[in-house]
């Protein structure tokens, strides 16, 4: 059994979804790295930062997952909307264009660690002013990187995409599954 160390109710939907037996430790992790470098060098910087902070908490666990995500459009990386301000503008910059969500994840265990960065890329249609002001409205990308929703609000918007779909929701299950 492993140990999801997030407190992202998504990421433990994945893997229930995915028949992988865990439990969870929801630490509010600080998440303060300067956002220097690509995108994939930040988000694994982000998660080996949680690594870091959950082991100086628990430093005898095992099998322990680590994981965050980012969005990016042309190198410019979007965390977690504070304001729904935040998330309109982060949301607009999405709209019509091409966007990019990197997810790390690393995977402590007694014989090896696992880390993996994954790029999923989407072409999103234009969102409509409607269902943008509605999705605002229900806070649901609150806690959600760039604001994306891309179970919910975002998938109707989808024009294509390459890349693992799990990967944009927070957690690459695909490549976690063949180590585990």
């Amino acid at each position: 059994m492993l140990t999801l160390a997030s407190s992202s109710q998504t990421r433990a939907e994945i893997l229930r979804a995915n028949g992988i037996s865990f439990n969870q430790i929801k630490l509010n992790f600080k998440e303060e790295v300067e956002r220097v470098g690509t995108p994939s060098k930040y988000v694994l910087d982000v998660v080996k930062s949680k690594q870091k902070e959950f082991f100086d908490i628990y430093p005898d666990m095992q099998n322990v997952l680590f994981a965050d995500s980012i969005v990016s459009i042309e190198d410019k990386i979007f965390g977690k909307a504070k304001y729904e301000k935040d998330a309109l503008d982060m949301l607009l910059a999405q709209s019509g264009n091409i966007v990019s969500v990197f997810s790390a994840m690393l995977f402590c265990s007694q014989k090896f660690e696992m880390i993996s960065v994954n790029e999923t890329k989407f072409e999103f249609l234009k969102f409509e002013e409607n269902d943008l002001n509605f999705y605002l409205q229900s806070n649901e990308w609150q806690g959600k990187a760039g604001a994306m929703m891309i179970e919910g609000f975002n998938k109707k918007y989808i024009k294509s995409y390459s890349g693992y779909l799990s990967n944009a929701r927070g957690l690459c299950v695909e490549i976690l599954k063949a180590f585990l």
